[in-house]
């Protein structure tokens, strides 16, 4: 909505900016129509308070950037909330700096120093890369120095006003299965992912391109291997069926390992041997733990692995990328306060903003082929 309202109201298109545009972050003019437009938009409506999550989303000059200056703009105060702060470039600290209204970092000083940094920068690459670090880690600091008093930074050891921890959670244990699947399904695998794939995908793993449709069959060849991947994924309405179908290994680990978690009172971890997923025996019938599932970004293999967590005992509820938020918010809610839904499986896209410290485990599921990639 902030985008779209955005270039309704101001001119946006490259040539208006480089004509009337002082610095890259310099807010695009109104539009003439913007006084009888504005009112039934966002950027129609004073607000006391302005809160951007996310906010490094926001840091890349552009209309995005743009958008978030001019809504805060009218704002008596604002809070920009990262907990994941994405600084690729000494100037994506002055692009928070500017979400944070402080005013060096609107100012020409500012664009002249960035512009020397840059012009450093450029000789050290020809003279001596080895100096580049201290050059940007300089320039860092004296960045940061203009956000004195204005940062409050959360920590593990962070409380409340009550004096109480905002994090009391148990010490984080990581456990790894790396499995070994089994001949049938490496024969599938190698009959149907190419040299050109894997390269490819490695390429594009490396380069941060995801989708929702980029090589969704060969990501899914070594989780659910097949003689044709271009086939209809089969439906698991059984054991019998699942059995018929030969277990494949890394769903198969995944629901068994659920069901251990979720029914056994987990004193022992599951180990792996020779290759495989060993479960101790069951040493109580406890099943008040909570597990999360995190899957890959690939709604095509989402369906069947909550079809074979039923099979093996375990309800799950799940959301992906497609849902409407207010359905998302119902499923969360549900894994969180319903006590009889005690396993939460999501993909990468649903699972922006999301905030599980119910969950006593969460299991992730390596994305299929990038186990298969060099790289990975």
């Amino acid at each position: 909505t902030l985008s779209t309202e955005f270039r309704l109201l101001y001119k946006v298109d490259k040539e208006s900016q480089v004509t009337t545009k002082k610095f890259p972050w310099d807010v695009p003019t109104k539009l003439a129509s913007y006084e009888a437009s504005a009112g039934t938009t966002l950027f129609g409506t004073k607000f006391l308070v302005v809160i951007i999550d996310e906010a490094h989303f926001y840091r890349n000059p552009g209309n995005s950037h743009s958008a978030a200056l001019a809504l805060t703009q009218g704002a008596w105060s604002r809070f920009m909330l990262t907990a994941t702060p994405l600084q690729t470039r000494t100037e994506d600290v002055g692009a928070m700096g500017r979400l944070c209204n402080i005013a060096h970092f609107f100012t020409q000083k500012y664009f002249d120093e960035t512009s020397d940094d840059a012009s450093e920068i450029r000789r050290a690459k020809n003279d001596d890369e080895s100096l580049i670090p201290a050059i940007q880690v300089t320039a860092s600091r004296r960045m940061q120095a203009q956000f004195s008093g204005r940062l409050i930074c959360r920590r593990a050891t962070s409380q409340d006003f009550d004096g109480n921890s905002l994090l009391d959670l148990p010490e984080l244990t990581i456990t790894h299965f790396p499995l070994q699947l089994q001949d049938w399904e490496l024969e599938f695998v190698d009959s149907n992912l190419s040299d050109e794939s894997l390269d490819r995908i490695a390429m594009a793993s490396l380069m941060g391109v995801q989708t929702q449709s980029f090589y969704a069959n060969e990501r899914l060849t070594a989780t659910l291997p097949r003689e044709n991947p271009s086939a209809p994924v089969p439906r698991v309405t059984s054991m019998r069926k699942w059995l018929s179908m030969n277990r494949p290994t890394k769903l198969d680990a995944i629901a068994r390992l659920a069901a251990y978690l979720l029914f056994s009172g987990c004193r022992t971890m599951p180990a792996v041997a020779d290759g495989q997923l060993v479960i101790p025996d069951s040493q109580s019938s406890c099943n008040s733990l909570s597990t999360s599932v995190s899957l890959n970004s690939y709604h095509t293999s989402t369906e069947i692995p909550l079809q074979v967590l039923r099979v093996h005992g375990v309800e799950a509820v799940f959301i992906n990328g497609t849902q409407a938020f207010k359905t998302r918010n119902s499923i969360i809610k549900k894994f969180k306060e319903n006590p009889t839904t005690r396993c939460f499986v999501f993909s990468k896209v649903g699972a922006v903003g999301l905030n599980l410290t119910e969950a006593n485990y969460m299991i992730f599921l390596v994305s299929a082929i990038l186990s298969l990639v060099p790289i990975a």
